[in-house]
């Protein structure tokens, strides 16, 4: 495992999608897209299987942003900072 890779370990939480989205944003880090997608694919299997009640703690919202990015990445879309700008106002 690359040692980029070591926000996977972070918590599912709304606070840390924010966080990850807006160091992307900045383009000053090691992570891809990629690596966030997977997180993200990570955060949608435990809300679906209410590991450590993720299912019923995260908004809606929070859920549906984190499928989006899944799925940009599997239909090879390329995010643009406008794009993660839009998520990041819906997380506001």
């Amino acid at each position: 495992m690359r040692e980029d890779q070591a926000f996977i370990y972070y918590r599912f939480t709304k606070e840390n999608l924010i966080s990850f989205l807006n160091i992307l944003k900045k383009n000053n880090h090691n992570h891809t897209f990629d690596d966030l997608a997977e997180w993200c694919h990570s955060f949608w299997t435990n809300w679906r299987s209410d590991h450590e009640g993720l299912f019923h703690s995260t908004e809606e919202t929070t859920i549906d942003i984190v499928m989006e990015i899944f799925e940009c990445k599997i239909s090879n879309i390329d995010v643009s900072i406008e794009q993660i700008d839009e998520w990041l106002i819906r997380l506001s």
